[in-house]
């Protein structure tokens, strides 16, 4: 069977899908008799949009390195404020034109076009199966009216579609199959075994983690492993256009483990979505590292992960070092006593530059509520022994988790200012319950009352919902009031206004923060990209 995956709109420019590199490598490994078409239209839309303005081509050509210093903050900051800003507010556009379209029904000319240039490369190979993979659940709507205009055509009538990818793990899918009757199915959990029984077309019944819908019944098979992480094949970003996207220098996603290695903390969706864990051996992934970068002029890596502790790190980095790997890597930690000084300073001499520390809070009785497993004195120690070795700290908090009060709050900023010198950016987020998770399935033992499911799109008048719950908190006598999150994250931007402007790495894309951070130890040095770039 032939096969297209489209990468919907929109996220940003310059994310490289992880997830359909993945899957082609997959079937081409298993199948190579079912040939596998990617087609990214997020990046196909946001070139178009860049394209109608002079600012948007200069934004276009300035952060693919083409023209201007992209590693010089005052120039970025003034594309982040003239050409992104400008793109953003006609994508937001878009994005509400398309979520209008499908809750009324009415079509808009326009867009329809639109709906049609970019699925002109799907129908150019003719694909008897057409999957939109969903990274971010950002991508819906326009994943919705891709499918809903592809089964509209005369083209499109015969075809199997389905969605897949993370986000599809946060929606109620009987919603979504219910709204979108023209879709065939969606997979819920890992795709690649799910694609590869679709390639060889396996019944419904059969393929795993499908849930269809047939005669008005809903048919769900369970969703399994294809494999053990360290069989998987490496990605294949071959068939992605890597010279076209928003950045400099080639910044690929990789991926050592799967699922979460903790699956502790009470507010984490990720655990209840996917299955155990599993990760590939350290060499394994240093080989794909060394191949990514001699087929595609690579060494900047994002890693996916969850989180990647400290001795699976310490693994990593001796394999990059006794390879003689040049590269640079962003990953996600825990930050727990492992993370010892000597550790750190390994992980820089082996590449690390940037680690997304998930600290949540600075009040270690939320932090054991949650079930991080972390101390306040051991995370200021590791941010403070981590800035030293070299490595830029991003802190992602999370405020107004249950029980939170306002001493909870003092206790939070007073570890900020402890911890400000040695973060580079921070992420301040309000508290979202998700079902699934410990804190949903306690609410009332955590003081919340749960009172529905945010709708996430509407089509034709059918609400799509995700996993994502309102609620409101107890008070304590005894009343129902909004969660405090909102209000927390308020209170920390306005005291944050004393301790000074707002951090340049926090207001750019990750792939870029990267690049920024990796060329303060190496200048700005990056090899070409293979093959070179071509003039935009």
């Amino acid at each position: 069977m032939r096969a297209a995956l489209v990468f919907p709109p929109h996220v940003s420019p310059t994310y490289v899908p992880l997830g359909i590199a993945a899957l082609v490598a997959f079937v081409a490994e298993r199948a190579p008799e079912c040939p596998v078409t990617v087609v990214d239209a997020n990046l196909a839309l946001w070139e178009r949009v860049c394209s109608a303005s002079e600012a948007g081509d200069g934004l276009r050509r300035f952060l693919r390195g083409l023209e201007g210093d992209f590693y010089d903050p005052a120039a970025y900051r003034a594309q982040q404020s003239g050409g992104w800003a400008s793109a953003e507010k006609a994508l937001s556009h878009l994005d509400r034109r398309v979520k209008c379209q499908l809750a009324t029904g009415e079509p808009d000319t326009e867009l329809g076009s639109l709906l049609d240039a970019l699925l002109a490369p799907v129908l150019a190979e003719d694909p008897e199966l057409v999957g939109f993979s969903l990274f971010s659940l950002a991508q819906l709507p326009w994943a919705v009216a891709l499918a809903q205009r592809l089964r509209s055509t005369r083209a499109g009538r015969q075809r199997t579609l389905v969605f897949g990818g993370a986000a599809c793990s946060a929606l109620r899918v009987d919603d979504l199959l219910e709204a979108c009757g023209f879709l065939d199915g969606v997979v819920v959990g890992e795709g690649e075994a799910a694609l590869l029984a679709l390639c060889q077309r396996t019944d419904a019944g059969a393929v795993p983690g499908l849930v269809s819908r047939a005669n008005g019944v809903l048919h769900r098979t369970r969703a399994q492993r294809a494999c053990e992480p360290w069989a998987y094949p490496s990605p294949d970003f071959s068939t992605l256009p890597l010279e076209r996207y928003f950045n400099p220098s080639p910044v690929l996603p990789v991926l050592y483990s799967r699922s979460c290695k903790w699956r502790r903390c009470r507010f984490c969706a990720h655990c209840s979505s996917f299955g155990r864990y599993g990760a590939k051996a350290p060499e394994a992934l240093v080989d794909e590292l060394q191949a990514l970068g001699t087929r595609h002029g690579a060494r900047h890596f994002y890693f996916a992960d969850l989180f990647v502790d400290a001795p699976d790190l310490e693994a990593l980095a001796d394999a990059i070092l006794r390879r003689g790997l040049d590269v640079r890597f962003h990953v996600l930690g825990r930050p727990v006593a492992g993370y010892t000084p000597q550790r750190l300073e390994k992980l820089v001499a082996a590449g690390c530059r940037w680690i997304s520390w998930g600290v949540e809070s600075g009040s270690q009785r939320l932090l054991d509520i949650a079930g991080k497993g972390t101390t306040v004195p051991v995370v200021e120690r590791i941010l403070g022994n981590a800035h030293r070795a070299g490595i830029s700290n991003l802190m992602m908090m999370i405020y107004g988790l249950p029980t939170s009060t306002d001493e909870d709050l003092d206790a939070t900023f007073a570890f900020i200012e402890r911890v400000y010198p040695w973060v580079d950016a921070m992420t301040a987020s309000s508290f979202a319950l998700f079902g699934g998770t410990a804190f949903a399935r306690r609410a009332e033992r955590f003081g919340l009352v749960v009172t529905g499911a945010n709708e996430e799109l509407r089509v034709a008048g059918v609400p799509v919902r995700s996993t994502r719950l309102h609620f409101g908190e107890r008070s304590t006598g005894g009343g129902l009031r909004p969660s405090r999150g909102a209000v927390e994250v308020g209170m920390w931007q306005g005291r944050r206004r004393w301790l000074g402007q707002v951090p340049f790495l926090e207001g750019v894309a990750c792939e870029h923060y990267l690049l920024h951070v990796a060329s303060r130890l190496t200048g700005r040095q990056t090899p070409p990209m293979a093959p070179p770039r071509r003039a935009a």
